[in-house]
């Protein structure tokens, strides 16, 4: 298992806010027994973790399984002064860009997003990308 690896302290003394994607009525991508708003969740809270060991103040914009509109999660972030909005997704189809996307093709891929070892994986790209930005 890769373990967390702490990076130059880029975002240390910012505030940073993620919101980890859908939640409640909404459970985004379901694949082989993997819910998108379980995985980005717990996702989101080990990222929040690691960063705040570093010196980051981070705001979640949902705790548990609370269903709130983007628009609701952006008022949280700006109410906060956040310096970086980071929205989360596990999304069922693969593009580019900023965001992180994870494609789940089989049920052996649906096995290993369930092992902590990835989810510790994906919070450290986030906290590495973190750092990359600011």
């Amino acid at each position: 298992m890769p373990e967390f690896r702490l990076a130059e302290a880029g975002v240390a003394g910012k505030t940073i806010a993620i919101k980890a994607g859908h939640s409640g009525h909404d459970p985004g991508a379901v694949r082989d027994g993997v819910y998108e708003k379980e995985l980005v969740h717990d996702v989101a809270v080990r990222t929040k973790e690691r960063r705040e060991q570093g010196g980051t103040e981070v705001i979640l914009t949902r705790s548990g399984d609370s269903y709130a509109e983007l628009k609701e999660r952006a008022r949280l972030a700006n109410e906060a002064g956040a310096d970086s909005f980071v929205s989360i997704h596990a999304n069922a189809a693969s593009a580019d860009g900023s965001e992180t996307y994870c494609f789940v093709t089989n049920a052996e891929k649906a096995v290993d997003m369930k092992k902590s070892s990835f989810r510790n994986e994906a919070a450290n790209a986030i906290y590495l990308g973190l750092n990359e930005y600011h």
